[in-house]
């Protein structure tokens, strides 16, 4: 027989997740470093664009690459998350727009990137869920 409680907590452990995937985007997008890092496991490892290597590096990789624009916004779509006792994966599409990105000394440009985040999750000592490791697939990328 299924066990009730257990698919009740499997669905609050699938919303936290999805929660903190839209946490994400909210805090790159603002530009809240202290949100970005409560989202990841202290060792966790992130894979994004030419970065290569921990949260704490990744946070100012992402700061740098966000203050070239005049905005920018993050939107998820078509979240699958698999969870497993203490440990769960996530497949989450996302779209980003920077609005007024400066590249170099040419002129602004609006640039559309869209793909797929591919996370690990871990549960700390708290029962949080908390990113252990992100790497992000670029399917496509506009400008101008």
């Amino acid at each position: 027989m299924i066990n009730k409680f257990e698919i009740l907590q499997h669905i609050i452990d699938e919303s936290d997740i999805r929660r903190k995937i839209a946490l994400y985007c909210r805090a790159v997008d603002r530009g809240d470093a202290g949100l970005l890092r409560s989202l990841y496991h202290e060792n966790a490892e992130e894979i994004h664009g030419s970065y290569r290597g921990g949260i704490d590096g990744f946070i100012q990789y992402a700061q740098d690459i966000v203050s070239l624009a005049e905005s920018t916004a993050h939107h998820i779509t078509s979240v699958i998350v698999d969870i497993c006792g203490t440990e769960a994966t996530s497949e989450s599409y996302f779209i980003s727009i920077s609005s007024k990105l400066v590249i170099g000394d040419d002129d602004p440009v609006d640039l559309v990137i869209s793909g797929r985040y591919l996370d690990k999750w871990l549960q700390d000592a708290d029962g949080a869920w908390k990113i252990s490791k992100r790497k992000v697939v670029q399917a496509a990328r506009a400008g101008r």
